[in-house]
């Protein structure tokens, strides 16, 4: 979608734009709410686009994954994946054993949640990358947040929007 096709999103476009700019030299989260059919799947593109046109690793999920254990994050990570044996210590079988279906009881979400940072991380100090988690249809106010309702102190890891 071409960001002259979002009608009144300008405000938006240029949050998104300005969070984007930053990198690599520091990373950010921003939240992006609204109801049904408000158009924050077609918001998201436009970052999306820009992020790979400017040679950003693109890492991005799309609506609802299927109801197996970490679906949504196996999604997530696809693009990646294939470089989890750099992790420390394990990792990899702890991300192996939670995306692989009917390998037995997944791992501890905290463990999972390690392991996929650290990748996330490790590929982000190569080359700066964009994370965009839409989820549909999900119900709340409508605009561009910080994750409590205005920009907050940079804590995520330099070269990851």
């Amino acid at each position: 979608m071409n960001e002259s096709e979002l009608l009144g999103r300008e405000r938006q476009l240029w949050t998104l734009h300005e969070l984007l700019d930053r990198l690599p030299d520091a990373g950010g989260a921003m939240v992006v709410q609204g109801g049904p059919g408000v158009g924050k799947s077609a918001l998201l593109r436009a970052p999306a686009e820009r992020a790979r046109a400017a040679g950003r690793r693109l890492l991005e999920v799309t609506g609802g994954a299927d109801d197996t254990p970490f679906s949504g994050l196996r999604a997530l990570l696809r693009p990646v994946l294939g470089t989890a044996e750099s992790l420390p210590a394990g990792q990899d079988e702890i991300l192996r054993a939670a995306f692989v279906a009917g390998s037995g009881q997944p791992p501890e979400t905290s463990r999972v949640a390690l392991a996929a940072f650290n990748l996330i991380t490790a590929r982000a100090a190569e080359q700066p990358t964009v994370l965009i988690a839409d989820r549909r249809a999900h119900p709340g106010r409508t605009g561009v947040h910080g994750p409590q309702g205005e920009r907050q102190p940079d804590r995520r890891p330099r070269g990851t929007a």
